[in-house]
């Protein structure tokens, strides 16, 4: 009983610092200030549900259907490969719940648990029939201009720089918060949330970021 309390008040505890950073952001889709939505839904679920969430994803309790799209990806040539020659794979789970809104290709305020609706803009993003489709936080189903997700990081391939000092299980990059998935060094990939977390301030010109943009391409890259 007592463990199953301290459980309890500890899901309690991250659940309400995370609903604090989501309140009033841009992943806030309650905000007037960003969007019109008619069904009584809370912030967090538009992508969250304590019941009949999701099956197989990567995302704890999610309320979203994941994206079914074909992406084109980055490449540095007509192989699809980085700089460094590392292949890259259509995006991976953890992806898949970031693009489930930001491809463009569902409903912004369709949910698996609770009343659905179709959401309008009020401000600087572009929705069309409830879905993203310009704007800021609009990526589309073209993946060719944007950081390389999907692709493992490795860094025995030197021409990438990247650095080493990766956990076992690949939980951070240079001990600072970034995240590679599935493995660690050689195995894991890049993906979504190595960068970004929802749960974050969207601030100035730092989007969801997990660290200052002085950073963010050298705590991976030793040679930028």
């Amino acid at each position: 009983m007592k463990k199953t309390l301290i459980l309890v008040v500890i899901v309690l505890l991250v659940s309400s610092a995370a609903f604090a950073k989501i309140a009033g952001s841009k992943h806030d889709l309650t905000s007037s200030v960003y969007y019109t939505s008619t069904a009584a839904k809370s912030a967090c679920q538009f992508c969250h549900t304590p019941h009949h969430a999701a099956a197989g994803v990567a995302a704890p309790l999610w309320n979203r259907a994941n994206s079914t799209a074909t992406y084109a990806l980055y490449a540095s040539n007509s192989g699809g490969n980085t700089l460094s020659g590392s292949t890259i794979a259509q995006p991976g789970a953890n992806s898949m719940t970031c693009l489930s809104c930001h491809d463009g290709t569902m409903n912004l305020g369709d949910v698996l648990n609770g009343p659905s609706d179709t959401i309008t803009a009020t401000n600087t993003l572009v929705i069309s029939a409830g879905k993203l489709v310009g704007g800021g936080g609009y990526i589309g189903t073209d993946l060719t201009t944007t950081h390389p997700i999907g692709v493992v990081y490795d860094t025995a391939k030197t021409k990438a720089g990247l650095n080493s000092t990766i956990a076992a299980d690949g939980s951070t990059i240079n001990n600072k918060n970034w995240r590679i998935y599935g493995g660690g060094n050689a195995t894991g990939r890049v993906e979504c949330g190595s960068c970004h977390d929802p749960h974050m301030t969207d601030a100035g010109k730092t989007p969801f970021l997990k660290d200052t943009l002085n950073s963010i391409c050298t705590d991976c890259h030793s040679n930028k």
